[in-house]
């Protein structure tokens, strides 16, 4: 097969398929080789690393963006990354873990204005000193987040992040309980909490105000009557159904925080929004 230079269209179809699409280079470049372009698999992962040093200007004043809003989303994801070079050599396997952040900024539920941006970093830790070097000099006063422990070295007062607060998520409490349901107490949880997010569906697109007066009048007794038979049954219950009511008397005050603000969501799996997946080649993570 006779070599081609690579195109820009071809340069910018592979980068797409990769990243966009999650494609390996392996299969992205099988496809431009179905098209009749020689290529060498070094040529591809160059023009991937050089598409990104092109874009991460771009990316960077995403970020800045996102971290200048009060209320963000946050997650994280892990990654097999390929090495490159010497690093082949050294210790076990051809891949090392990496992870992907995802930082969302979307306030479309309340603010018809909102410009919704998710934003990526990658980093080879998921450790608090980490998460808290992403934070830096961030606006964000309130953090969603599901129950990964890292992030909590943000809401400790250090002269940085001292004002920000965790705002946690249902959909991850309900899902403790329903893996329980055999149990009624569990039933019950269920069903209380899905009563919470037919009046999220309800306060859905109005003012931020609005929505924090249906969620005090119709959420509130909800979350009151979860707290008090969590209260009544801690003592008594045993196994996954202790497991599951400790962990969500430990973290009431964060789940209960949406209520008296209506700015924030009832969960950390906000709609119409893309999230991280998997990626397999260090161009990612430069």
């Amino acid at each position: 097969m006779k070599r081609k230079k690579l195109s820009l269209e071809t340069v910018l179809t592979f980068a797409a398929q990769k990243h966009y699409e999650h494609s390996t280079n392996t299969r992205a470049g099988r496809r431009i080789r179905n098209q009749g372009i020689g290529h060498a698999d070094s040529t591809l992962n160059r023009s991937a690393i050089h598409v990104a040093s092109a874009l991460a200007p771009i990316q960077e004043a995403m970020f800045d963006y996102v971290k200048a809003g009060e209320v963000v989303h946050a997650d994280e994801t892990p990654i097999r990354v390929q090495r490159q070079g010497a690093a082949k050599q050294k210790g076990k396997g051809r891949c090392d873990r990496f992870y992907i952040y995802a930082f969302l900024r979307d306030e479309r539920k309340w603010n018809p204005d909102a410009r919704p941006v998710v934003a990526f970093q990658a980093r080879s830790s998921r450790s608090g000193e980490t998460i808290k070097g992403l934070m830096s000099g961030t606006a964000i006063r309130h953090l969603q987040i599901d129950g990964y422990a890292g992030y909590n070295v943000l809401f400790k007062a250090d002269g940085r992040n001292d004002a920000m607060s965790p705002v946690r998520c249902w959909a991850h409490t309900r899902r403790k309980f329903e893996e329980l349901s055999n149990s009624p107490l569990s039933r019950r949880f269920v069903d209380l909490i899905k009563g919470m997010y037919v009046v999220e569906k309800a306060a859905a697109y109005l003012p931020f105000a609005e929505r924090e007066a249906k969620r005090r009048e119709r959420t509130l007794p909800i979350v009151s009557e979860i707290e008090r038979l969590l209260e009544e049954h801690k003592e008594v219950a045993q196994g996954k159904l202790k497991t599951a009511i400790n962990y969500t008397l430990n973290s009431f005050e964060a789940l209960q925080r949406f209520i008296f603000d209506g700015r924030l969501e009832i969960d950390n799996n906000p709609r119409n929004s893309r999230t991280a997946r998997r990626c397999s080649t260090p161009a990612a993570a430069t």
